[in-house]
């Protein structure tokens, strides 16, 4: 994979270092450390090494939420959004994408919604005709 020189350096900075793993809500949510920014970094080095295929970490580069708590507690400007984001980027040019990844895609580009569907349920839609007396937009 052809990563920036930027993103390959805060790839490589934060891929041995813990300082934000407490802070990732996947990570947290989850209990597993491959969930982390650190534990993304250390399997794109190792992409990068061609050590692994981009195909072995790609559901770890989907479960990161961008977010940017790591960023934002990282004393030393690193930002693993950056490479993450960088690294989706890469994969969807190659044609790396997950297949769950595909198919939310495909459901927008064919629906315009994520979830494929071309009807508003019957229990939704009367969620929101209550409201029309009270609002013209539903936040």
């Amino acid at each position: 994979m052809n990563l920036s020189d930027k993103a390959k350096q805060h790839v490589d900075s934060c891929r041995f270092c813990w300082m934000c793993h407490h802070i990732c809500p996947i990570g947290n949510a989850t209990g597993h450390e491959r969930s982390t920014a650190r534990a993304r970094a250390l399997g794109i080095s190792l992409v990068n090494r061609n050590a692994i295929e981009l195909s072995e970490i790609m559901d770890n580069i989907y479960e990161c939420c961008t977010c940017g708590g790591c960023v934002n507690v990282c004393v030393t400007g690193w930002d693993p959004v950056m490479f993450t984001k960088e690294t989706r980027l890469k994969a969807a040019l190659e044609g790396a994408l997950p297949e769950y990844i595909n198919k939310l895609v495909d459901n927008c580009l064919e629906t315009g919604n994520a979830y494929g569907e071309t009807e508003i349920s019957a229990e939704l839609k009367k969620a929101i005709e209550s409201h029309s007396a009270k609002t013209d937009t539903l936040l």
